[in-house]
C-alpha cells in the first residue's frame, strides 16, 4: 500500500508508561512496517527501576503526558484523580489525531481504564499489550483476588485483543478470561545492528574504566540484581569452578535490591575476579558485551514472559 503524507495518514497510537531503548527500536520497527499509519508513541509516566538515556527516532513521533513525580511503577491507587485527568488528556489527544486503532501497553493504570472504556464506546480497535506472567501471578488474600478478577472481567471484554510476549503471557491472560484466539504475541526485540558494530573508542574507554586485563577470558550477567533472577546461584556456581578455571572472571551489569548481599556472597579470594558494573547506559552495554565470551543467564524464569 502506497503511503500517504504524514500530515493526512490515519494514527496508530501506542501507549505505554515509559521510554526505554527496547521501547524505541520495538516502535521504531512499528512506525517502518506499517507505513500507511503514523505512528504515535504516547508516554503517561516516569522511569521505571532505571532511567534511561534513550534516543527516540522521530519516526515515532512521541508526546509525553507525565506528570511530575509520575512513575512507571505506580500501582492501580495512585493519584486517582490525576490519572482520571491524565485519561481525558490522552482521550483528547486520540480524538485530534485521526487515531484509528490503539495498543494500550497495560491496564494497571485508571488513565488506561479510562482510555479502554472510551475506545470501546467510540468503536476504535485497541489491543492491550502488557508483559503479565503465569510465574509472576501472586497468591492473593481472597478478596484481593476477587477484586483482580472483577478488574480483568471489566477490560478483557472491552478491547479488540491482548497481546503478550511469550507462552507463559498468554497462560495468564487465559486464566482471567482472555479468548486465546485473540493472544497474538509481540515479544521486545533489541536493534541487533547496534549490538554488533563496536566503537572502537567507547570499548577501549569502558575496558580502561573498569581495569579488564584483555589476555583474560570473561562470563557476562546482564540485568537486574533481584531475587528471581538468581545471580546468588551464578556467583556460587562461579566459586564452584573457579579454582579449576583460572584464566575465566565474571563481568556482573546491573543494579537492583540485592546488590550489597551479592557483593558480600563472593568468596574473599574471589572478589579481584568479579567486576561489578552497575547500571549501564545502552551504549556502555555494548561495550559490555563485546568485553565478555559468554552470556550466563541463571534466572528460575523471564518476567517477560
Amino acid at each position: 500500500m502506497q503511503a500517504n503524507s504524514s500530515s493526512t495518514r490515519p494514527g496508530l497510537a501506542v501507549i505505554a508508561n515509559c521510554m526505554t531503548p527496547y521501547r524505541a527500536n520495538l516502535h521504531a520497527l512499528i512506525a517502518a512496517g506499517i507505513p500507511e499509519l503514523k505512528l504515535h508513541t504516547l508516554i503517561t509516566h516516569g522511569p521505571a527501576e532505571f532511567d534511561w538515556a534513550t534516543q527516540v527516532p522521530p519516526s515515532i513521533h512521541a508526546t509525553y503526558f507525565n506528570d511530575p513525580g509520575d512513575s512507571a511503577l505506580a500501582r492501580f491507587t495512585y493519584a486517582p484523580l490525576q490519572e482520571w485527568r491524565k485519561g481525558a488528556r490522552l482521550i483528547d489527544y486520540l480524538g485530534a489525531n485521526n487515531i484509528v486503532a490503539v495498543v494500550c501497553g497495560g491496564y494497571r493504570y485508571l488513565s488506561y481504564l479510562r482510555v479502554i472504556g472510551y475506545c470501546h464506546r467510540c468503536q476504535v480497535p485497541i489491543f492491550v499489550r502488557n508483559d503479565s506472567n503465569i510465574k509472576c501471578d501472586a497468591q492473593l488474600p481472597p478478596l484481593k483476588q476477587r477484586a483482580k478478577r472483577l478488574a480483568y472481567r471489566w477490560w478483557m471484554p472491552r478491547v479488540t485483543g491482548i497481546m503478550s510476549m511469550g507462552e507463559y503471557g498468554d497462560q495468564f491472560f487465559v486464566k482471567y478470561g482472555a479468548n486465546p484466539e485473540r493472544i497474538y504475541r509481540v515479544p521486545y526485540t533489541p536493534d541487533y545492528d547496534q549490538f554488533m558494530h563496536i566503537d572502537e573508542r567507547q570499548q577501549a574507554e569502558f575496558v580502561r574504566r573498569f581495569e579488564l586485563d584483555g589476555s583474560r577470558r570473561r562470563m557476562i550477567y546482564s540485568g537486574r540484581l533481584v531475587p528471581l533472577k538468581r545471580v546468588d546461584l551464578l556467583i556460587d556456581a562461579f566459586a564452584a569452578i573457579a579454582e579449576q578455571r583460572p584464566n575465566w572472571d565474571l563481568l556482573i551489569v546491573g543494579d537492583g535490591v540485592q546488590s550489597e548481599n551479592l557483593h558480600q556472597r563472593v568468596p574473599e579470594s574471589l572478589r579481584p575476579r568479579v567486576t561489578w558494573t552497575g547500571f549501564l547506559e545502552h551504549s556502555e552495554l555494548i561495550a559490555a558485551y563485546h568485553s565478555a565470551d559468554a552470556l550466563v543467564l541463571p534466572s528460575d524464569y523471564e518476567a517477560w514472559a
